[in-house]
Order: structure tokens, then sequence, then C-alpha cells
């Protein structure tokens, strides 16, 4: 999914983004199903169970923008132990 995001224009993301976390409102205040779009002609449903989901989508819908942004996106975490 996000070599997909990768190719898409800024603004394109940017919408795709302000959709999906608008229909992320919709189901926490209470909307059964929500449809999102996720390129030009494939939208998607998601409802209380996939909302997981949807949260996945909008992570890699702002790593994308991070990245054509010029920033670093998602780095590795190392973790010492004590």
């Amino acid at each position: 999914m996000e070599s997909a995001l990768a190719t898409l224009e800024l603004s394109v993301l940017e919408g795709y983004l302000s959709d999906a976390i608008g229909a992320a409102h919709l189901l926490a205040t209470g909307s059964i199903e929500v449809e999102v779009e996720i390129s030009g002609s494939r939208k998607v449903k998601y409802n209380q169970t996939t909302s997981r989901q949807l949260a996945a989508y909008i992570s890699s819908l702002q790593n994308a923008i991070t990245i054509k942004n010029g920033g670093m996106g998602r780095k590795p975490i190392h973790v010492v132990p004590v």
C-alpha cells in the first residue's frame, strides 16, 4: 500500500487523509459504516470492527505525506535492554 501511495501527488494524499480522518471521526461519534476513497476509482467501507484498518490507512497516508515533504518517514526503533 505504501509504495502505491508514494506515486501520488501531495495534494491527492492530503485529500485522502482529510477524508479518512473525517471518516474515523464519524465512526468515533456513532456512525455504523463509512466509505473512504483510497484511489481514483476504489472505495473501501469501514465499520466499528474494521476501524483499526482505517487507522492503519491514516498512518500510511501520514507517512507518505511526511516523505513527500522531505521527512524521513518511519524509522526502526532499537531498544537496548538495561
